[in-house]
């Protein structure tokens, strides 16, 4: 399974990163915003992106509308501090298959990760 991450904070993606690779998922690539994250959605073909809300240039929503409807269709969980109704229905509304709150514990995304690709 190939996975990019898009989260501003450096530090995140590197948790996140760790804790995907304790369970043999691989990081193909990392974005530290909406923008960077749909290049590499395009280039790395994921199976699953794992997408912050709040970013900067492109917040998560916007780049999730642009995911949505390319060609390579990847699984999206959403991994955000941000509690807000709205936000949730939308990103579900485009297709987003997990939701995983900041701040989180490795256990809690690895649950939604295996729950999103089936295993």
């Amino acid at each position: 399974m190939k996975v990019v991450v898009a989260d501003d904070s450096r530090f995140m993606r590197k948790i996140i990163r760790k804790t995907l690779e304790k369970i043999g998922v691989e990081v193909v690539a990392e974005a530290s915003n909406g923008r960077e994250a749909i290049e590499c959605v395009e280039k790395y073909r994921p199976n699953l992106v794992i997408l912050d809300i709040n970013m900067p240039e492109m917040d998560g929503l916007e780049a999730l509308k642009h995911i949505a409807s390319s060609g390579v269709k990847p699984k999206v969980i959403v991994l955000t501090a941000v509690n807000q109704q709205w936000a949730k229905e939308e990103a579900k509304s485009l297709g987003v298959v997990g939701f995983v709150p900041k701040p989180f514990k490795p256990q809690q995304l690895i649950e939604v990760v295996k729950n999103a690709v089936g295993g």
